[in-house]
């Protein structure tokens, strides 16, 4: 990190170009990411921007805090349960949201999904996490 943060300092002549406009993600996106990066102190000054390339409505993203990764992926499981069945309108028909609809993204499931998983298994809810760990 520091390299980067001292990169001007280090060298002659350079020009920075702040990469701003966020071309794949919603607005809704942007806001939850731009919000939590404000928080970090040590970090070159960006602000993130949407360009309303993606579909958004309100509601479709939000943050949430949990005290432990285990009451989070509780609410992850609970929430894809209670999404199961939801109508949607898709291609001019009705049908209900189904599991293959849902994605829960990681960094790494190695590291980051144990807790998702065992909630995930607790709560019946079926599974892939690619050719790596597969249930």
């Amino acid at each position: 990190m520091r390299n980067i943060l001292t990169f001007e300092d280090r060298y002659a002549d350079v020009t920075q170009v702040r990469l701003e406009e966020n071309f794949r993600s919603s607005e809704g996106v942007v806001a939850v990411a731009r919000d939590f990066i404000r928080q970090i102190v040590r970090r070159l000054p960006k602000e993130m921007k949407a360009t309303n390339a993606q579909d958004y409505e309100p509601g479709d993203i939000t943050a949430l805090p949990f005290d432990s990764p285990e009451d989070e992926a509780r609410h992850i499981a609970s929430t894809c349960q209670a999404l199961r069945g939801v109508a949607i309108r898709e291609g001019g028909e009705s049908r209900g949201i189904s599991w293959s609809d849902m994605a829960i993204l990681l960094r790494c499931v190695r590291r980051d999904g144990s807790a998702i998983t065992a909630a995930l298994d607790a709560a019946g809810v079926p599974y892939d996490t690619g050719p790596e760990i597969s249930r």
